[in-house]
């Protein structure tokens, strides 16, 4: 498990995915932030230091998903994503976007709880 607190931004629609994630990662000693569509997480990006992660489910209403990590990617061009979705081809979305860190759902709590782990570590080295 990670020492320092960390921040990770959840930007999930289906509201039992981002409790579950919530509360997973709360139990990790992560602080958490969540947004429920893209314009939300947008003005969190806006209005707060950069997340440590962000984790991004590819598909939800409203702005594109290529526009909204670009915008991201603006802000904070050292943000770490995770993409994650029930896509069959969440390989080549997360390749077309440039995101190394992706997740398949339905996920194992441990499989999230390491890969974020995983992340945050490569960010900062093992402090």
């Amino acid at each position: 498990m990670v020492s320092t607190k960390r921040t990770i931004l959840v930007v999930e629609d289906d509201s039992d995915t981002s409790d579950l994630i919530l509360t997973l990662l709360s139990l990790h000693g992560y602080a958490m932030r969540v947004a429920n569509d893209r314009t939300v997480a947008l003005q969190l990006l806006c209005e707060h230091e950069e997340p440590d992660t962000m984790i991004l489910d590819c598909y939800m209403p409203g702005q594109p998903l290529e526009e909204f990590v670009t915008e991201a990617r603006q802000r904070f061009p050292s943000l770490s994503i995770v993409l994650i979705s029930s896509d069959d081809g969440l390989r080549e979305i997360a390749s077309e976007l440039k995101v190394a860190h992706y997740l398949r759902k339905p996920f194992m709590p441990e499989a999230l709880v390491r890969l974020i782990d995983g992340v945050v570590q490569q960010k900062y080295g093992h402090r």
